[in-house]
């Protein structure tokens, strides 16, 4: 136990610092103590690791800074000495014992030493009181860790100077009001990028916890959520009419004006060889939803003396992506696009995903296409992968096409899409509902909206995109390609055919899959829209061209566990954000009007309850005692998207 008393001079860890500092003051047994800066600090004795035997007279910084000179000239001058003396026994030791071995009594030699040994941490490990060497794996290792160190406290100390000088301005930030001025200039663009990756890892998973501790300490009152919206708001992570729970959950939003000018140049690269390239003699098209700007699939159909050509072109991203751009880093940091009711958060910069990638009529484009030749009842008799270019005749909609195929029940196309749908019936066997309703929002106006998954035109599209997946995965799988396949955990069908359970995962072993009935199944046919896809058809591409693969196995079961956390994590913030969006659309639309519903459970506060006309489940607030699983009529008389609940008259 130290002998404390005012005037003593002490060793104590302030911030994981060592700091030396006078006491000034006993306070109820607490010691009010002084350092260098000026700074006072209130501590208890046990904080306290080394304390003079003398008192130092006056109780002032300039006594601690002339006692801390003594302690700087004493190691200046021996402390090279006592590390050669200390290295030669290579013991564990305590301080005392060290101490006692030197001779040392006086408080500039013992406070010297002490502070020496912390210095040298590259050297010797402190635990328990005890000072032990490091071999040198140890020591390798801690000034790693060091370096690292400084590193992370170099880049938080320029997280801070932004925060200073932001600080008034970030509380007043409206996420509906735009900023016009560049406000990066004081980051480098390593830490920027940096800063907004660790802001989004904060809303995902709060950590890191340094940074969060930062954000604290310049939120002037604001919740952490808010706060960091306005900060990526002002670094133009995310915009003003950014989907709010989007911007809330911690994805990537915005391009990187860095990244952006690098799409601009490869751009116009790729736009400029595909102007000048020889294409493909095809009367192809596209056909997708009709407000999509990113046509990654087109098909072909034409007649031969033995029957069918079928070709299913798939835009060529991986074999025209470089693979170590920081556009291809930034879609493996996105994984997927996301379709959200007012916006699309596309896997690739716009001018990629909406133009020199996609298929648009009248434009060049390379395509991996697979062709599958038919006999005259649309059999399959064999295929072939070959990579070219080609030019789309049109883009049509589902409509256009499911129009087509009505009026045209004749044509070569109504009985391709007719065989398909006699065959695998990929829909049935997934258990997929043939009608979906979701929000959308068109010409600022928020709509309901029908998804039939088996109109011809779909059923076509699905089946042709398996086919490819599938026929891809066959080839890979045979030829010893490392893949990110996607298999089946399990799959269960009961004896009625009503509950089929399948769990889904990526692996870069190829598996049998059940749903389809292939040898290996993956998936390559959207490489606008899923990384996956660029990855798979940029190792394809190399083994069609007999060029070595540009991933490892081991490098792609690396890049697994992130894809899938990441696309399970999309469809949870897909989900979110529909659900808010429709409770909006109910707020606008349907107040004081009848909706016809059930109460499917009772929970906490009210029920859930699904409105029966687009089978979506909403929370009721009650508490009234109402009949489970029976029609009633629902009147709204209030919608709080943002809490997620609403409330009304239960008409039984």
């Amino acid at each position: 136990m130290f002998n404390l008393a005012s005037g003593k001079i002490v060793l104590f860890f302030q911030d994981g610092n060592l700091q030396s500092g006078i006491i000034t003051e006993v306070q109820n047994r607490h010691y009010k103590v002084l350092n260098q800066e000026a700074k006072n600090y209130i501590l208890p004795p046990a904080r306290f690791i080394l304390v003079t035997e003398k008192v130092y007279e006056p109780a002032s910084t300039k006594t601690l800074e002339a006692f801390e000179k003594q302690i700087r000239n004493k190691i200046e001058e021996e402390g090279e000495n006592w590390l050669l003396q200390l290295q030669k026994t290579q013991d564990s030791f305590t301080f005392e014992e060290i101490c006692s071995k030197f001779g040392f009594e006086g408080d500039i030699e013992r406070f010297a030493l002490f502070i020496l040994l912390q210095q040298r941490k590259d050297l010797f490990k402190f635990k328990k009181d005890v000072f032990s060497f490091r071999n040198e794996e140890e020591r390798l290792k801690y000034l790693q860790e060091e370096a690292e160190t400084r590193k992370r406290n170099r880049y938080l100390k320029e997280v801070e100077k932004f925060l200073q000088t932001y600080q008034d301005l970030l509380p007043s930030l409206n996420i509906l009001s735009p900023i016009k001025d560049d406000v990066s200039q004081g980051f480098g663009q390593d830490s920027k990028t940096q800063f907004l990756s660790e802001l989004r890892e904060l809303l995902r998973s709060n950590v890191p916890k340094d940074l969060a501790k930062l954000l604290r300490k310049y939120s002037d009152g604001l919740d952490m959520r808010t706060l960091i919206r306005n900060i990526r708001l002002l670094l133009s992570d995310i915009s003003p009419d950014t989907d709010k729970i989007a911007a809330d959950s911690g994805i990537p939003i915005n391009f990187s004006s860095e990244i952006l000018q690098e799409a601009q140049k490869l751009h116009e690269r790729l736009k400029q060889e595909a102007e000048n390239q020889n294409v493909t003699n095809l009367e192809a098209f596209t056909i997708d939803a009709i407000d999509s700007p990113d046509y990654d699939d087109a098909i072909s159909l034409q007649k031969q003396e033995q029957g069918w050509s079928l070709g299913i072109h798939i835009s060529d991203v991986g074999g025209q992506l470089p693979l170590n751009s920081s556009i291809f880093r930034e879609a493996c940091e996105r994984v997927s696009s996301l379709y959200l009711p007012c916006e699309t958060i596309p896997l690739l910069p716009p001018s990629f995903s909406s133009d020199v990638f996609s298929l648009k009529a009248g434009e060049n484009r390379k395509v991996l296409s697979l062709y599958l030749f038919l006999d005259n009842q649309f059999k399959i008799q064999k295929e072939e992968f070959k990579s070219e270019y080609i030019c789309v005749k049109q883009n049509l909609s589902y409509k256009d096409m499911d129009s087509y195929l009505s009026n045209n029940q004749h044509s070569s196309l109504f009985q391709l899409v007719r065989n398909i749908n006699q065959g695998h019936k990929i829909f049935e066997s997934n258990g997929k509902n043939r009608y979906e309703w979701n929000v959308v929002c068109k010409n600022g106006e928020l709509m309901m909206e029908c998804i039939d998954f088996y109109s011809p035109s779909r059923l076509l599209i699905e089946e042709l995109m398996v086919l490819y997946n599938r026929f891809l995965a066959e080839y890979a799988s045979a030829s010893g390609l490392p893949c990110i396949y996607r298999n089946i955990a399990q799959y269960e069908e009961e004896e009625d055919n009503s509950h089929n359970y399948c769990q889904a995962f990526l692996s870069t072993k190829a598996a049998f899959h059940p749903g389809i009935g292939s040898k290996a199944y993956l998936h390559c046919s959207s490489p606008i829209r899923r990384v996956t896809d660029i990855i798979n058809q940029a190792q394809f591409e190399a083994l069609l061209n007999q060029n070595r693969s540009p991933f490892s196995e081991e490098e792609l079961i690396k890049l697994i566990p992130a894809i899938e956390e990441r696309v399970s994590y999309l469809h949870s913030v897909a989900a979110r954000s529909q659900h808010y969006w429709f409770l909006r659309f109910l707020q606008k639309k349907y107040l004081q009007r009848t909706l016809d519903a059930i109460l499917i459970r009772s929970i906490t506060d009210g029920y859930i309850i699904e409105l029966t006309d687009w089978d979506k489940h909403i929370f009721l607030k009650s508490n009234e005692i109402l009949p489970l699983h029976h029609s009633v009529k629902l009147i709204l008389t209030e919608v709080n998207p943002d809490e997620d609940w609403v409330k009304g008259e239960i008409i039984v």
